[in-house]
């Protein structure tokens, strides 16, 4: 991934501002998605703790 943003930022180098912003762009970008991940990942864990927990409770 560091090697693809060091590419697309050289591709488009008007000015070295720009290219700084790129790479930021594409820093808070991957620690954004990074972040919906884990969110994603322990909701998900966090709902089948509770519905596996449910439903031991229905079957006793």
């Amino acid at each position: 991934m560091e090697m693809l943003t060091e590419e697309l930022t050289d591709m488009v180098q008007p000015q070295t501002g720009f290219r700084l912003f790129m790479e930021y762009a594409f820093r808070f970008l991957e620690l954004a998605l990074g972040i919906v991940k884990f969110t994603i990942h322990m909701t998900v864990v966090i709902f089948f703790g509770i519905f596996n927990i449910f439903f031991r409770m229905i079957g006793r």
